[in-house]
């Protein structure tokens, strides 16, 4: 059971309270409500039963971050894994779920790779083309089936809005010799709207003895027809990237280099009208990885492909008392290694839900999501929640919910001498709870909730000094080993604050406070990931309008690991705007914070870098 009893002994659950209680008496402009659609129903953030982030655009623009990982780094809820240069490499987690286990959406399309979810960061979407990202906390696999436990991350990409023709041209230049150059460009008809963006990175390393330079690259191409109850959209893009991964994967073998070339392309169908609405996509997505491990005077090279094509359908019906939905996915897996050996998988889910208002206050979610696997059996994954519209800005809401994942190609197929998958691993099953309140008074939005996921059957890596998992190393203590874990269980508290008042100068202020305690019977095992997590993320981010054309962000964040002290990593971005043209001095880790968010790589040290972007 969750020890709720922790909320009273704490002191920030108190202040959470107090604050919530005194914004009640302010009286101010409404926050804005976003539509969101990362979840099976679209609703606005304030009906939500779940706890909901929404990174709109002016947030975006107005970020010190470079990269995807770096503007997710300042949400609480988010759990980071950065390696190397700003942009190199990051697995993306909610409350401290890891990157097998949280699922990268976009527009919709689901970012999976069957070789390993490191790759699922790998999206090719510039910050430049992002109009909002919505981050779904909790277990997602009602509508979306596999590797959604700690949530779902939908990017939404922009669609021009300006008739014509539109764009800007955006350079900078930074420490370690980080060169950034991008374009974008946009055209907007009377029914037509489509947008291209080219974002490219080069970096050297910060220890030449321990190479960690990038050459980064993603272009993006999207657009949609306009008018009409049917719609049509689309979308293709492309990462490429090239980098030192000293100490990436391995402590003991720490010399490694890697290749990334990845494809997407997707066409899409909405039909929306009074009662029903269809959305249909297919989507493909390929992904080239070769990697290189120098042990001594010899490489150890892994080369990988794999090639994904889905489909996927989702039909609404609203009436009366509430909506029902349903959808299908199917979607095909087929992997070429040479050291994963060759692999072709399917998954087929199928997925029904029932909106229900009960009363003017009460409102029912129940649902079913029925997802095979082509290589393991059926599973069924059932989902509830009961939400509480106590007064017009409040509500409190309880929800549980089951999902599961099937293993990577990595943790049941590798073989090297540091890794050492498991052939008859078996799909990683996952039970959740979670109890909170959102609030939107005035000016404010506010969100809280206690969570407990459990799981007999949790996918890791671990480490023991006695048994080599079958491989051949000597002393065992060099392998990890790929394996199931019973008593798993992680718990804890997100709670978050965001105010826009209408004060001179003070645009933005908010903090999100995460504690969680994770439980494991592990045999004393090292465990990479499912304990590498913050035991409390502490994440303050403000916007201050120093003049009519100058804004001041900044972003401060204190993750306290068990194995480790406590770092506060401070960004800032000083952006000065006239007419056309914007010039900006950034920075990250400004207090130079030498923490290992991932098991076995430091984050990047202090960054300073210098842009200019002009807008046509």
């Amino acid at each position: 059971m969750f020890p709720f009893s922790f909320l009273y002994q704490t002191r920030t659950f108190g202040a959470l309270v107090f604050l919530a209680l005194f914004t009640l008496q302010v009286q101010a402009q409404a926050v804005e409500e976003v539509i969101v659609t990362a979840s099976p129903v679209a609703e606005s953030t304030g009906s939500l039963m779940r706890s909901v982030t929404v990174i709109n655009r002016s947030t975006i623009e107005a970020s010190p971050a470079t990269t995807l990982a770096d503007l997710l780094a300042n949400e609480g809820g988010i759990t980071l894994s950065r390696r190397g240069a700003p942009g190199v490499q990051a697995d993306i987690g909610i409350r401290g779920s890891n990157f097998e286990q949280t699922l990268m959406l976009v527009d919709g399309i689901p970012i999976q790779s069957p070789q390993t979810g490191h790759n699922n960061s790998n999206v090719p979407v510039p910050l430049q083309a992002i109009e909002r990202i919505e981050i779904v906390e909790g277990p997602g696999a009602l509508q979306y089936g596999a590797s959604t436990t700690g949530g779902v991350i939908n990017i939404i990409t922009r669609k021009p809005t300006k008739q014509g023709v539109s764009g800007s041209i955006n350079m900078a230049y930074g420490s370690h010799q980080t060169r950034e150059l991008g374009a974008s460009v946009a055209y907007r008809g009377d029914n037509i709207a489509q947008q291209l963006t080219v974002n490219g990175l080069r970096a050297d390393s910060e220890d030449e003895d321990k190479p960690t330079d990038a050459e980064l690259l993603n272009v993006l191409y999207t657009g949609s027809t306009l008018e009409g109850p049917v719609t049509v959209h689309w979308g293709a893009g492309q990462t490429k990237k090239e980098f030192g991964a000293w100490g990436f994967y391995s402590d003991v073998f720490p010399n490694a280099r890697e290749k990334i070339n990845s494809h997407m392309a997707w066409l899409g169908l909405n039909y929306s009208g009074d009662v029903w609405q269809v959305s249909s996509d297919i989507y493909w997505r390929d992904y080239k990885d070769w990697f290189n491990t120098t042990i001594g005077a010899t490489d150890y090279i892994n080369r990988h492909k794999t090639q994904v094509y889905g489909l996927k359908t989702d039909i609404q019906r609203h009436d009366a008392t509430g909506a029902t939905a349903m959808g299908v996915h199917l979607r095909q897996e087929i992997l070429d290694s040479n050291a994963l050996m060759d692999h072709s998988r399917k998954e087929a889910s199928i997925w029904l839900m029932r909106k229900q208002q009960l009363s003017e206050s009460w409102r029912l979610d129940m649902g079913v999501n029925v997802a095979h696997y082509s290589e393991f059996k059926t599973y069924w994954l059932p989902s509830l929640a009961l939400a509480w519209q106590f007064s017009e800005d409040w509500h409190s809401y309880v929800s549980a919910a089951r999902s599961a994942r099937q293993p990577s190609y990595t943790e049941s197929n590798m073989k090297t001498s540091g890794n050492w998958g498991k052939p008859n691993i078996m799909p990683e099953k996952m039970d959740a709870i979670e109890w909170g309140f959102i609030g939107t008074p005035a000016d404010h939005y506010i969100k809280a909730a206690v969570f407990e996921r459990q799981s007999n059957s949790l996918i890791d890596w671990s480490n023991n000094p006695t048994w080599a998992c079958g491989a051949n190393a000597s002393p065992p203590s060099l392998v990890y080993c790929a394996d199931s874990f019973q008593d798993y269980r992680a718990y804890g508290l997100d709670a978050g604050w965001k105010w826009q008042p209408e004060l001179p100068g003070l645009q933005s202020i908010k903090v999100d406070w995460l504690w969680m305690n994770v439980d494991l019977d592990s045999n004393r095992q090292k465990v990479t990931y499912a304990r590498h997590v913050p035991n409390y993320t502490l994440s303050i981010g403000w916007q201050t309008k120093l003049s009519e054309r100058t804004l001041l962000s900044v972003n401060a964040r204190r993750p306290n690991y068990k194995q480790q002290d406590a770092a506060t990593l401070l960004d800032f971005r000083l952006g000065w705007q006239v007419q056309r043209l914007t010039l900006a001095l950034e920075g990250s880790n400004l207090l130079n914070e030498r923490i290992n968010e991932a098991a076995f790589s430091p984050i990047a040290g202090r960054w300073y870098k210098l842009s200019a972007t002009v807008h046509f």
